[in-house]
C-alpha cells in the first residue's frame, strides 16, 4: 500500500515521489535492479502533472531530423542519489539562516549534499575547534608542497560552516548527505597506532551522526600527491608507515576503518554505506588494481572523481566534446572491477566539472549544457550517486566553480546580488523538473550535432532533454516508440541571451531578467511552459546551441507483434523517376525520412492506418493502407513548378530597362519594353541569376520556392579604363602625359598607365606632354578596355636611317605625297596617332613614289619608309 506521496513543487509543475512499504506494487525489472546494486532498494517510482501552459506554434517547415524515444527499451532505473553538490566549510556558517538562499537551493530538489568535501576532509577534524585540537597533529600540516592549516568541525563564524551548521541546513533542505571522513589522519598522526587512532575517530563521528547520514567516503583524492597524508614526516610516524602512500596500503588502512565505522553504526542501530576512493583514469592503474586487490567487494562502493578540460582556454564545442572521456575512463574501471570483485561493487562520482580558464566557461551556459551531458552519462552508465563541484563558491574572475553565488562574492563585480543563481543553475534545475525515474533508449536520426537523454515516469509522461550542439537551428520531430501520446507536450527551451555560448546570463522561453548582467529570470520559478497539440506528433524548433526540455503526455504501450510497412519514394521530374532522398513520411503522429535509395521502413503493429508523404517544393501524397504483414508501399511525387519574373529597374530614374540579358537556369531571355523577362518551369532550388548587357551587368543568388517576382534596381555598369602609352621611337613607356577624358585629368604613371573608371557610352580624349604630338581621340567605352598609344616626338623625323636618302614633300600635304629615296625602297605605311595603318605602298624597286591622301582626315600621321633589309624612317606629316 502507498504510505506517503512526497510532493516536490517545481514551479508551475509537480512532481511525486512515492514511498511505498510494498515493493510489488510497482514493477521494477530483475535486470534494471541489478544494475544499480543497493542503490536500487533506494529507488522511488515518480509521477509528475502536467505544468500549466502558454500556446506555442509549431514549426512550419518540414522535420529536418527525427528523433526516436523507445519508451519500452529501457537502460536502467534512475537512482534517486544522482545530481548532489559538495558543500564546503568555507562556503558560510548559517546558512540554514539565509531566505534566499534557501530558496534557492530548495527549488533544486537535491538528493543530498557532501561535506566537508575536498581536500579540506583530509585536515578535517569534525568535533574539534581552534586551539582544542587533537594533541597527535600540528596545526598545519603537508599538503602537497605546502603546509595547509587544520579544519575544525566546531569552529564558531558566520564564514564558516561547521558541522551542526550543516545538520540545520541538510534539515532546512530536507535532504540526506554524504560525509567525508579524515582519512590522512591515519598517515600524519604521530600517535602509536595512528590509522586505530584515524579510524576510531572516524567511528565517533557515525556515532555523533545517530543515523542521520547514510553515506561515508574514507578520505577525499588520496592518490593525489596534493593531498595531506600523500607524504609524510617519517621521522614523526610510529607506526613505521612509508613517506608516500600506496593504492595498497590505503586499502590495507581501510580494512580498518571499515571495521570501526560499521561498528560503531551497530551500535547505534543505524544502516551505513561506506565506500573507498579510486583514481579512476587509466593512468592510476597502480593505485586502483591494488585497491581493489585488496578490498574487492569489501566496500560498500568505489568513489571516483572527474575534472573534465586541461585548465586553458577552449571553444564551446571543445568543452563539451570533453565529456567522451567519462565513457572510456568507466569502461577502464568496469574492466578492473570485473576482475577483482567477486560481487557488484557500484560507483559514485563524488566530484566532478569542467577544468577551463579565460573565457568563463565554468560559469556559462556552456557549462549548464555539459552538465546535461555529465548527468546523461552518469545514469545511463549505472553511477549509483553523483555529486558535482561545488554548490557556494567565491566568483574569482569567473574562474569558479560555483553553481549559487557567495556571501563574500561583490555584485558590482560579477552582476548579480550574493546566493544568486548563476547560468549553469538554471539547466540543472530544469534537468531535475523532467527527470523520470527510468532511463530509455533513444536514437537521434542522421544529425550528430542533437543529444538526447530520455526517461520515463510512473504517471505515464516522458521527459526528454534536447540538446543542439550545432551554430544554426534545428527543425525536428519526435517520434515516441511503444507510446501512446496524450493530447498535448510541453516544453522549456534555455539558451544565451546574446547567442554567445559563452554568456554568463541564460534565457528561458525567450525571458530573462534586465535587471543583472549574469543569471536568469528572476521569477524562473513561474515562468509557464510553452505547449502544442499532438494532432500531427511532437515538432520542435531547437534554437542554436540550446537545451530543450520536454514533457510529453501520454501512456506506455506493451510492444506488439509488428510488421515492417517499407516505403519507396520517387520523384518524376520531367521524364525521369529517381529515388527521393530526405522525404518525409508520417504514420500517425510519427515522422520518417528515405534515406538516399528513398527508402526507410517503419514497423507497426498490424492494422489500418493514414500516411502522407511529403517534401518541400514537392506535391505531397495522402493515402492509406492496411498492414498485416510485411509489405512494401511505392509511391512517386512530383516536384512543384514555379514561374518567377524579373524586372530590370535603373537605380538612378526608376525606369524600366529594356534590351539586357537576363540568365536563370540555364535560360537567357532579353528584358521586354516594361523590364520584364518571365521564366517558368523552375524547381523548389536556389539559383545564379546573371545580368548581362553594355550598361548594366550584375549577379544575383535567389532562392525559389513559389512564384515569385524580383524587383531589381541596377546602377549603370562601369568599366575599368586604361590608357598605356609608349614613345614611337623607343616603344618605352611615357610618364607624365596628361590624360583628358570624361572631363577626368590624370597623368601617367612610371609605367605609362593612366586609370579611369567609366560607363557604357562614347567618350572624346585627349593626351599632351611637352617635346610631344597632342593625340585627340573617341573612345567607345562597353567594356574593360586598355588603350595602347604611342606617343610622336614633335620634329618631323622621327627615326632616320642613315643608309637611306629620303626626301618628303610637300608637308603639310593636302592631296599628293612625294616620297624619292636613294636607293630604292621595299615598302610605305601611313599611320594615323592611334598606329592604325591607314595608308600602304609597295614601290616596286623604284626610288620614288605619288601617295594619293586626299581622303585622310586633317591631322598628324606618320610615313614608315622601309628598305629590303627591312631597316625603317619615320617621318610626321600634317595633312590638311
Amino acid at each position: 500500500m502507498i504510505t506517503e506521496i512526497k510532493t516536490i513543487m517545481q514551479g508551475r509543475m509537480i512532481v511525486k515521489a512515492i514511498i511505498l512499504t510494498l515493493a510489488v506494487l510497482v514493477i521494477k525489472p530483475v535486470n534494471l535492479y541489478a544494475q544499480l546494486g543497493f542503490f536500487s532498494e533506494y529507488w522511488q517510482p515518480k509521477t509528475i502533472e502536467s505544468p500549466s501552459f502558454i500556446e506555442k506554434a509549431k514549426p512550419e517547415n518540414l522535420p529536418e531530423s527525427v528523433i526516436s524515444v523507445n519508451v519500452n527499451d529501457t537502460i536502467r532505473l534512475i537512482s534517486p542519489y544522482v545530481g548532489g553538490y559538495n558543500l564546503n566549510t568555507y562556503n558560510g556558517g548559517k546558512m540554514y539562516d539565509k531566505p534566499f538562499l534557501l530558496e534557492n537551493i530548495r527549488n533544486l530538489d537535491l538528493p543530498f549534499f557532501r561535506y566537508p568535501g575536498g581536500s579540506g576532509s583530509n585536515s578535517f577534524f569534525w568535533e574539534h575547534s581552534e586551539p582544542d585540537g587533537p594533541d597527535d597533529v600540528d596545526t598545519y600540516i603537508v599538503k602537497g608542497e605546502i603546509k595547509t592549516k587544520i579544519k575544525w568541525g566546531d569552529e564558531p563564524g558566520e564564514d564558516y560552516l561547521s558541522v551542526d551548521n550543516f545538520y540545520r541546513l541538510r534539515d532546512s533542505c530536507q535532504n540526506e548527505g554524504i560525509h567525508v571522513v579524515n582519512y590522512s589522519y591515519a598517515r600524519y598522526g604521530r600517535s602509536e597506532h595512528p590509522v586505530q587512532q584515524a579510524a576510531h575517530y572516524a567511528a565517533d563521528w557515525v556515532r555523533y551522526d545517530n543515523g542521520r547520514t547514510r553515506f561515508w567516503e574514507i578520505g577525499n583524492e588520496t592518490y593525489g600527491a596534493w593531498e595531506a597524508g600523500y607524504i609524510i614526516d617519517t621521522s614523526l610516524n610510529l607506526d613505521g608507515q612509508p613517506e608516500q602512500i600506496t593504492g595498497a596500503l590505503y586499502a590495507q588502512h581501510c580494512l580498518v576503518f571499515l571495521d570501526s565505522m560499521r561498528a560503531a553504526a551497530a551500535e547505534i542501530g543505524a544502516e551505513i554505506k561506506i565506500g573507498a576512493t579510486l583514481g579512476f583514469q587509466e593512468k592510476r592503474s597502480e593505485w586502483d588494481i591494488p585497491v581493489l586487490q585488496v578490498l574487492g567487494d569489501k566496500v560498500d562502493f568505489y568513489i571516483v572523481h572527474e575534472y573534465f578540460g586541461n585548465g586553458q582556454d577552449a571553444d564551446p564545442w571543445e568543452v563539451l566534446e570533453s565529456i567522451d572521456v567519462f565513457y572510456e575512463q568507466k569502461a577502464h574501471i568496469d574492466h578492473l572491477k570485473n576482475q577483482y570483485c567477486d560481487s557488484y561493487v557500484p560507483l559514485v562520482l563524488t566530484e566532478w566539472n569542467t577544468r577551463y580558464s579565460g573565457s568563463y566557461q565554468n560559469v556559462s551556459c556552456t557549462n549548464g549544457m555539459h552538465n546535461l551531458l555529465g548527468l546523461k552519462g552518469i545514469i545511463n552508465e549505472g553511477f549509483g550517486l553523483s555529486c558535482k563541484w561545488n554548490l557556494i563558491w567565491r566568483f574569482n574572475d569567473g574562474e569558479t566553480h560555483g553553481l549559487i553565488s557567495s556571501e563574500k562574492d561583490n555584485p558590482a563585480i560579477e552582476g548579480i546580488p550574493k546566493y544568486s543563481p548563476r547560468a549553469p543553475y538554471f539547466y540543472m534545475d530544469h534537468f531535475k523538473k523532467f527527470l523520470g525515474d527510468v532511463s530509455v533508449n533513444n536514437s537521434t536520426g542522421k544529425t550528430d550535432s542533437i543529444d538526447i537523454f530520455s526517461s520515463v515516469f510512473q504517471s505515464g509522461h516522458s521527459g526528454i532533454v534536447i540538446l543542439n550542439r550545432a551554430k544554426t537551428s534545428k527543425n525536428i520531430a519526435l517520434n515516441m516508440n511503444d507510446y501512446i501520446l496524450g493530447d498535448r507536450y510541453y516544453w522549456y527551451t534555455l539558451t544565451s541571451d546574446d547567442g554567445n555560448p559563452f554568456s554568463r546570463k541564460v534565457k528561458i522561453n525567450g525571458q530573462t531578467n534586465l535587471d543583472y548582467d549574469a543569471g536568469g529570470p528572476l521569477n524562473y520559478n513561474d515562468i509557464e511552459a510553452w505547449s502544442a497539440n499532438t494532432s500531427d506528433g511532437v515538432r520542435l524548433e531547437l534554437p542554436p546551441f540550446s537545451a530543450t526540455f520536454v514533457l510529453t503526455e501520454g501512456t506506455s504501450a506493451a510492444p506488439a507483434s509488428k510488421y515492417n510497412a517499407t516505403f519507396k519514394v520517387y520523384e518524376r521530374n520531367n521524364d525521369s523517376v529517381l529515388p527521393l532522398q530526405n522525404a518525409i513520411v508520417s504514420v500517425g503522429q510519427s515522422y520518417y525520412i528515405t534515406d538516399v535509395d528513398g527508402e526507410v521502413t517503419v514497423p507497426l503493429a498490424s492494422g489500418d492506418y493514414e500516411y502522407k508523404i511529403q517534401k518541400e517544393a514537392y506535391e505531397s501524397i495522402l493515402s492509406g493502407f492496411n498492414l498485416s504483414e510485411d509489405m512494401t508501399i511505392e509511391d512517386t511525387i512530383v516536384a512543384e513548378r514555379y514561374s518567377v519574373t524579373i524586372q530590370l529597374f535603373d537605380a538612378g530614374s526608376s525606369d524600366p530597362i529594356e534590351g539586357t540579358s537576363i540568365e536563370l537556369d540555364g535560360q537567357t531571355l532579353l528584358s521586354d519594353a516594361e523590364g520584364s523577362a518571365i521564366f517558368k518551369d523552375l524547381n523548389f532550388a536556389t539559383y545564379d541569376l546573371i545580368i548581362s548587357g553594355n550598361k548594366y551587368n550584375a549577379q544575383y543568388v535567389v532562392e525559389v520556392w513559389s512564384d515569385s517576382i524580383f524587383n531589381l534596381y541596377l546602377d549603370e555598369s562601369e568599366y575599368g579604363v586604361i590608357f598605356l602609352v609608349t614613345d614611337s621611337q623607343s616603344h618605352d613607356p611615357i610618364r607624365y602625359v596628361k590624360v583628358v577624358i570624361n572631363g577626368e585629368q590624370t597623368y601617367t604613371s612610371i609605367t605609362g598607365e593612366s586609370s579611369f573608371m567609366l560607363k557604357y557610352d562614347s567618350y572624346d580624349y585627349s593626351l599632351e606632354k611637352a617635346d610631344y604630338l597632342t593625340i585627340n581621340g573617341v573612345a567607345a567605352i562597353d567594356k574593360d578596355t586598355t588603350i595602347a598609344l604611342e606617343f610622336v616626338a614633335s620634329n618631323t623625323t622621327i627615326m632616320e636611317n642613315d643608309d637611306l636618302q629620303i626626301s618628303v614633300y610637300p608637308n603639310p600635304v593636302q592631296n599628293h605625297l612625294n616620297i624619292t629615296t636613294s636607293p630604292p625602297v621595299e615598302k610605305i605605311y601611313i599611320k594615323d596617332v592611334l598606329g592604325k595603318i591607314v595608308v600602304q605602298k609597295y614601290p616596286g624597286n623604284k626610288t620614288s613614289a605619288n601617295i594619293d591622301v586626299s581622303d585622310l582626315d586633317e591631322g598628324v600621321y606618320f610615313v614608315s619608309i622601309y628598305d629590303k633589309e627591312n631597316n625603317r624612317s619615320v617621318y610626321k606629316i600634317i595633312k590638311q
